[in-house]
């Protein structure tokens, strides 16, 4: 091998291996940080139904303004002090915001000795070496910087560890938010801002005291027949139906805007209807009304067909739809 060509592989190495580096710090990174996205996701959501479900949401004021919460139990893996918590209560709804700022080391690159440089001369040809002190002098530079960004980075770190043994003990009550608006998104990205990645999540539950006086759904079941208008019904006989000629519709109303489950169980399991399948759960529509038509089966069995449907404000009901064959 020509000593030229030895001398462009070093320039070559001394280029690549700070991009090598970049990736796998960059890759760290990310995966840390989807760990993260799913620990603090447990944490709001866990947050959120210890909320709902104690008395502590009575102190919230429905539809009120952000507040920041320390009592949280688990974190998942994530250092406590470094998660923060807002709750807001939208109606009866309590919503559960956490974020976590992901500490991001500066990776520190070495650049090779001028010594080594020049012990290359002559070996080297002139214009590599040209080639690789200028490498070396941005080096240089960028260690500088980089020591600099460091010794910030420590300032702030040991600023952060002081406010953080203040945050181990956790308030008892709630505290009102006073940063910035922007709703709960804006305000977990203030309160986590800095150095790093900010992961951030939220996460919602009904509380106890408004299930409770939530009234069950009242079912409804019509039946087309031969494209003819939808007619409320309890039973159908499927003795002389025609394919494709008979639909059912269900559907209900509930309480509040929210998306809701259709079930309807038969005797050899439940319905795979096109409808059904691909539209659970199913938002509800103007009027807060939410339905699902299929078809129905001429050689289903005489049987009573449990219809049930269940919505994510906690509402649930049944009625059933009795089938003849006579």
């Amino acid at each position: 091998m020509r000593r030229g060509s030895r001398g462009s592989m070093t320039l070559e190495l001394i280029l690549v291996l700070p991009v090598l580096f970049v990736i796998i710090w960059g890759g760290s990174a990310v995966a840390y940080s989807s760990l993260a996205k799913a620990s603090l996701q447990m944490t709001a959501e866990r947050a959120a139904r210890e909320l709902a479900a104690g008395e502590a949401a009575a102190r919230i004021p429905a539809n009120g303004p952000l507040y920041r919460y320390g009592e949280f139990t688990e974190t998942y893996g994530l250092p406590r002090a470094r998660v923060q918590m807002l709750v807001q209560k939208q109606g009866d709804l309590i919503v559960a915001g956490a974020c976590f700022r992901v500490p991001l080391t500066l990776p520190t690159f070495r650049p090779a000795p001028p010594e080594l440089l020049e012990d290359l001369n002559g070996v080297v040809p002139d214009d590599v070496l040209a080639s690789a002190d200028k490498v070396v002098d941005i080096y240089r530079d960028a260690k500088e910087a980089v020591h600099e960004g460091q010794e910030l980075w420590a300032n702030v770190r040991s600023l952060w560890t002081d406010t953080s043994d203040l945050l181990q003990d956790p308030p008892q009550e709630f505290k009102s938010y006073s940063g910035p608006g922007g709703g709960m998104a804006g305000a977990l990205g203030y309160i986590c801002r800095g150095h790093g990645l900010v992961v951030t999540t939220q996460a919602a539950f009904w509380s106890e005291r408004s299930l409770k006086s939530l009234p069950p759904l009242k079912v409804t079941i019509e039946i087309s027949e031969n494209g003819g208008p939808f007619t409320s019904a309890d039973s159908l006989n499927v003795a002389h139906l025609q394919p494709a000629s008979t639909r059912i519709r269900i559907g209900t109303t509930p309480k509040d805007p929210v998306s809701c489950y259709a079930d309807v169980v038969f005797e050899s399991g439940r319905s795979q209807a096109e409808d059904l399948v691909k539209n659970n759960p199913r938002p509800t529509e103007a009027g807060n009304s939410v339905n699902w038509v299929f078809y129905a089966v001429a050689n289903t069995n005489p049987q009573d067909v449990p219809i049930a449907i269940s919505c994510t404000n906690g509402q649930s009901g049944t009625r059933f739809l009795k089938i003849t064959n006579d």
